[in-house]
């Protein structure tokens, strides 16, 4: 008896500690955000700049013209860090076609122009729309000169853990 109840209680645990994981985004952009302070100043404006967009777009419903009849468009630029210089399948580098791919199953996501919608369970059916919010690939880097809205850095390093950046605070 006593095994079997060691036995549930270390699954209990480990389940438990399992449990525990949760995703570390918010302590890496606290890390970011001591790393540089200017990062911060941006993702404040940024947040204001769509708090302000979404009153407008509150208000503007009794106009003729709705803010929400115009589809947002947000330039992002993927970074690729890869180990592997050939951009072959077998390699970590991954080819153009495929963050093109990924960038249109986005805007389908955030459209709601995916096939699946259908499969939207019941309770959400009520909410679920379109977000008039569209992502593309940046044309210009922040300097203002032409990219292609994909930036390849090689490193050496084959992963990467949260824990081995906030240790370095």
């Amino acid at each position: 008896m006593k095994k079997i109840f060691l036995v549930f209680y270390l699954f209990i645990v480990a389940f438990y500690c399992y449990g525990q994981k949760k995703c570390g985004h918010i302590e890496y952009m606290n890390y970011l955000y001591n790393k540089n302070p200017e990062l911060k100043n941006q993702h404040d404006l940024l947040n204001a700049k769509i708090k302000e967009v979404i009153t407008k777009s509150k208000k503007s419903k009794n106009s003729k013209i709705s803010v929400s009849e115009f589809i947002y468009e947000i330039p992002v630029v993927v970074h690729v860090i890869h180990n592997n210089n050939s951009g072959s399948i077998g390699g970590r580098n991954i080819s153009d076609a495929q963050i093109y791919t990924q960038i249109n199953v986005l805007n389908e996501d955030f459209r709601r122009l995916n096939a699946d919608t259908v499969n939207t369970p019941f309770m959400f059916q009520s909410v679920a729309s379109d977000s008039k919010i569209q992502f593309c690939l940046a044309t210009l880097d922040p300097n203002g000169n032409p990219t292609t809205g994909i930036n390849r850095v090689y490193n050496r390093q084959v992963s990467y853990a949260i824990e081995e950046e906030t240790k370095l605070k």
